[in-house]
C-alpha cells in the first residue's frame, strides 16, 4: 500500500518517464537484499544485467549540456 501511495505521489509531482524508469531498480535492490540478507551470489550474468539496467537509467536521466551540439553543422 506504501508502495503505491509512493507511485502516486512521485506521479503527480513528477514525470512520468522519469518516474517509471525508477521501477528498473526492483531487481537491482531486490538482489543486493538477497546477497546481504540471505548470501546468494548474483551469477555474472545478473551482473551484467544490472550493469545495463544502470547504463539504461543514466541514458534515460541524462541531459546534453546546453550548446553541447552547437558545433554539428547542418
Amino acid at each position: 500500500v506504501i508502495a503505491q501511495i509512493l507511485l502516486y505521489y512521485l506521479l503527480s509531482k513528477g514525470n512520468v518517464v522519469n518516474v517509471t524508469s525508477l521501477f528498473y531498480f526492483v531487481p537491482i535492490v531486490t538482489s543486493l537484499l538477497d546477497y546481504c540478507i540471505l548470501g546468494n551470489k548474483p551469477s555474472l550474468f545478473g551482473i551484467f544485467g544490472m550493469a545495463a539496467i544502470i547504463l539504461g537509467i543514466i541514458l534515460v536521466f541524462y541531459k546534453p549540456k546546453k550548446g553541447a551540439l552547437s558545433h554539428v553543422s547542418s
